[in-house]
């Protein structure tokens, strides 16, 4: 692959020495091709990155790229990137709007493990004509699977688990994104007993083409588990082939979801808190007390309803399923599927956490080795290889390596427990590093330049935060004025509430020290919840001394507290845990 310079000063992407724009460099490039499987590979490590949306439409290495006559099958690959070299997208198809783009017809890709990208974990987009997607996990992109546009169709997305979306600024998008207008809309898209749990939105009318309903599209939705700050379910045209029904409702911050439809859907739908057992570890079951257990319905020649009294259970998984995802048949699992490390230079020693592997489907021994990027040099994983042995669990130690990590912030990675005869197991890796401990606290009501906006007073918290000229910078501002103790990156949180629809309610303009203000973006939800201000990165860097923040008003939202700090949030948080 190519490297290439950096040009903010164009569109932020990367050129050759022919002054090109660099693009479509990929693992795996399979070009007018079909009758192909790709399986078992692990394709990491780009020696470019892509730009994120900050900048332009993001471009950069893929880890696959399909241009295919269709009957490809891709399963059981680990495709991983880094905030050093982030993929573009996961596996990106060409021609979104053309019959034959993206996987064409007739194909499987399934139990693949996709993680940290600037847009998007797949493009299905294309013909979509019988191809199905099912068992896949994806992580750390803006977007999970785009299906924009279905130009023949029809396509099954089923049993996936989308989680803790983010590019490289930690902004989402949505799981499934979803559009082609009049245009390019021909074929429907299936989703069934996928787990969504993430910021942004669920399944989305985002758009395609020139149409004025760009964002239309045909869809089918039955038992998804949409647990996201956003939207599960936007689509503001549901035209009358679209049929949403079964599907459960809720979010990370612990309470019941929405969804905005243009037509009565979801007669049988649930908005409820989704108590699942530990997805901060990565376990995605239901609870015993979860609302998703056999609340669903059956799909024919899907639904596997064995042992779930003939109902089943909403989502990828159900309460007696292995926690270990993506869908393969492993002799092995986990205690943990998320290792979630903290790791502070202000303390002596480096992060530490142990894992279990656990063995009771093996009948023999067996050896395995750890597989990670040269990224992730600073992650030591030991025993790094060894064999397991059938009912004895193994543990392994994984730690941080402060000297060689020279991110802050919150820093995706993985590591594969590779198995001697191909088969893998991907752990998903999360480690917050914060350089030294700062935090300022105030109620937004309490800002300099508060008296301009309106309190709310039937919930006595938070003030309608809107311009005088909606979308226009004017001079209402909220103004911060901060001595900060030690150069270093910090963060901007905001506990805010996002009236609908969320599209219309989530952003506003910030600026640093008297620079020009900028717009930032602002994870939508209609209920009080905290979220991190994202623009060219989710951190800001702040000089020692004074410092200013200003912020002002561009699309209307509640503001109830503002915090800076050295903390990134986790999905879920608040700056008190």
């Amino acid at each position: 692959g190519r490297v290439g310079t950096h040009r903010p000063d164009r569109d932020g992407k990367y050129y050759d020495a022919n002054n090109k724009a660099i693009n479509w460099d990929s693992g795996i490039n399979i070009d007018l091709s079909k009758r192909i499987v790709i399986e078992h590979n692990f394709i990491h490590d780009p020696r470019s990155t892509a730009n994120s949306w900050f900048y332009s439409h993001p471009a950069g290495p893929n880890a696959i790229f399909l241009r295919t006559l269709g009957q490809i099958v891709i399963r059981h690959n680990n495709l991983i990137g880094s905030n050093q070299h982030r993929w573009n997208d996961v596996i990106e198809g060409y021609g979104n709007g053309k019959i034959d783009g993206g996987a064409n017809c007739d194909s499987d890709i399934y139990g693949n493990y996709m993680t940290i990208a600037n847009d998007d974990g797949i493009e299905l987009d294309g013909g979509q004509c019988n191809v199905r997607f099912w068992g896949n996990q994806i992580q750390n992109t803006l977007c999970g699977i785009s299906t924009a546009a279905n130009v023949r169709g029809p396509s099954f997305i089923f049993n996936n688990l989308v989680a803790n979306l983010g590019d490289e600024r930690g902004a989402t998008g949505s799981a499934v994104k979803n559009g082609g207008g009049t245009t390019y809309t021909h074929g429907i898209s299936h989703f069934y007993h996928n787990t969504f749990y993430t910021r942004g939105s669920g399944i989305r009318a985002v758009g395609y083409g020139k149409d004025d309903n760009r964002s239309m599209f045909y869809g089918v939705s039955r038992n998804n588990l949409l647990v996201v700050s956003g939207n599960g379910i936007r689509d503001p045209h549901a035209p009358e082939q679209c049929d949403y029904d079964y599907d459960l409702f809720a979010t990370p911050y612990n309470s019941a979801g929405a969804y905005t439809i243009a037509r009565p859907m979801e007669q049988h739908g649930i908005k409820s808190k989704a108590q699942l057992r530990d997805p901060r570890h990565g376990d995605y079951r239901p609870a015993t007390s979860s609302p998703a257990n056999h609340a669903g319905i059956i799909i024919a020649g899907l639904t596997d309803v064995k042992n779930q009294s003939n109902k089943p259970t909403i989502g990828s998984f159900t309460a007696t399923d292995s926690p270990s995802f993506p869908a393969r048949k492993l002799p092995i699992q986990t205690d943990q599927q998320h290792l979630l490390i903290t790791v502070t230079d202000t303390v002596g020693h480096a992060g530490v956490q142990k894992i279990n592997i656990q063995t009771n489907g093996l009948t023999e021994p067996m050896r395995y080795t750890i597989q990670k990027n040269d990224a992730f040099g600073w992650l030591k994983v030991t025993p790094q290889n060894g064999t397991l042995k059938p009912g004895q669990s193994q543990a392994l130690t994984v730690e941080v390596d402060k000297t060689e990590l020279k991110e802050t912030g919150m820093i995706p990675a993985a590591f594969i427990i590779k198995l001697q005869d191909g088969r893998s197991l991907p752990i998903t890796v999360s480690v917050k590093h914060v350089s030294h401990s700062y935090t300022f606290k105030q109620l937004a009501k309490d800002c300099h330049g508060a008296d301009y906006f309106t309190a709310d007073t039937g919930q006595d918290q938070g003030i309608w935060f809107t311009a005088t000229q909606d979308r226009k910078l004017g001079d209402r501002k909220l103004t911060l004025n901060l001595d900060i103790p030690q150069t270093g990156d910090y963060y901007l949180h905001l506990q805010v509430k996002c009236p609908e629809p969320g599209g219309h309610h989530d952003s506003a303009f910030l600026s640093l020290n008297n620079e020009p203000a900028r717009q930032i973006g602002i994870s939508p939800g209609d209920y009080w919840h905290w979220v991190t201000i994202s623009g060219k990165s989710d951190a800001m860097r702040l000089e020692k001394g004074a410092n200013r923040i200003e912020l002002y008003p561009r699309e209307s939202i509640w503001i109830n507290q503002i915090v800076v700090n050295t903390m990134p949030l986790g999905l879920g948080q608040t700056p008190e845990d």
